[in-house]
């Protein structure tokens, strides 16, 4: 009777290990790879999510605009206007502004508190390719326009690597 040896040869433990060591790679970069969209998805994300409360805000602000020819301006890089805010009983001038900053464009806001003569100013989207406001005036929507009256709508263009988007609010004079 022949004696056979128990056990695995140094090839098949080598085999063994190597497919192993393959398996483990693979998963090491798939996982590296979710992990680094999921990281870049909540980024964009919350960059959205700004974006979005912005446009809730300035829908808001258009719709409650107080006409007064002498406080209100509308040009493709800048518009002023009395507005309400939400919550508060009393008049403020908004101003929102697009500055060019190393090539790139940002929107800024400034409010002034025309009860209390307090005022402030942040940016609001910064890193643009182009942002500009567009006028509702006669059912066309033009890139200037004249300050004799309320325009019918105003619209703001943002355009962001791949994202571009047009975003028209009709005003409701008061």
């Amino acid at each position: 009777m022949k004696n056979k040896k128990k056990g695995f040869t140094l090839l098949e433990i080598l085999v063994t290990i190597l497919i192993t060591a393959i398996i483990f790679s693979l998963l090491y970069a798939t996982f590296n790879t979710i992990a680094l969209n999921s990281s870049r998805i909540m980024e964009n994300y919350g960059e959205m999510e700004r974006l979005i409360g912005f446009l809730k805000n300035f829908s808001t602000e258009i719709k409650s605009i107080f006409f007064e020819k002498e406080e209100c301006s509308f040009s493709s890089k800048s518009i002023s206007f009395i507005t309400k805010r939400r919550g508060f009983s009393y008049p403020v001038k908004v101003n929102y502004e697009v500055k060019s900053n190393l090539g790139k464009d940002e929107l800024w806001r400034k409010e002034e508190n025309l009860l209390y003569n307090y005022t402030f100013c942040f940016p609001i989207i910064r890193d643009c390719d182009e942002i500009y406001f567009s006028f509702l005036e006669d059912g066309e929507w033009k890139n200037s326009f004249s300050d004799k009256k309320l325009p019918e709508g105003i619209g703001i263009f943002i355009k962001k690597e791949d994202l571009e988007l047009f975003y028209p609010v009709i005003c409701q004079e008061k």
